[in-house]
């Protein structure tokens, strides 16, 4: 089958919601120039950059891909691969925190591995479309 990518939904609160975080990052940052001296103050701003890159990194890299014979999920410096025969069910669901999805409107995808249920979370554009193609190449593989 060919390779089909989906890229995340994002919702606008979720992104508020990362913006609020960026701007909290870039105040303590502000803060720390007068409270740790400059020593601290270069340590703490690394490290809020390193967060805000992180942030934008997933915000503009967030995608799912239907390959042969496994989901590929991107999102950011996060990957997952998970393999078609292992799914054993998906349901779309809700969520408000950050898992590989920019947007509150989810697909649970479960798998079995080793003998341990665990679950994934994606959050595409076209969530019928995806749901619809991901089960028709799980079921043909699992």
């Amino acid at each position: 089958m060919k390779a089909l990518k989906f890229e995340s939904a994002k919702h606008p609160a979720m992104i508020a919601i990362m913006a609020v975080f960026v701007l909290l990052f870039i105040s303590s940052a502000i803060v720390s120039c007068f409270t740790f001296g400059v020593v601290g103050a270069i340590i703490l701003i690394a490290l809020n950059l390193t967060f805000i890159a992180v942030f934008v990194w997933i915000y503009f890299t967030t995608y799912y891909e239907l390959r042969e014979d496994e989901l590929y999920v991107h999102s950011g410096p996060f990957r997952e691969h998970i393999a078609y025969n292992t799914i054993v069910n998906t349901k779309k669901t809700k969520g408000y925190s950050f898992m590989c999805t920019l947007a509150f409107n989810r697909i649970e995808i479960r798998r079995k591995v080793n003998g341990t249920i665990l679950s994934s979370f994606v959050s595409p554009v076209n969530e019928d479309e995806f749901l619809a193609e991901l089960e028709k190449r799980y079921m043909t593989n699992g």
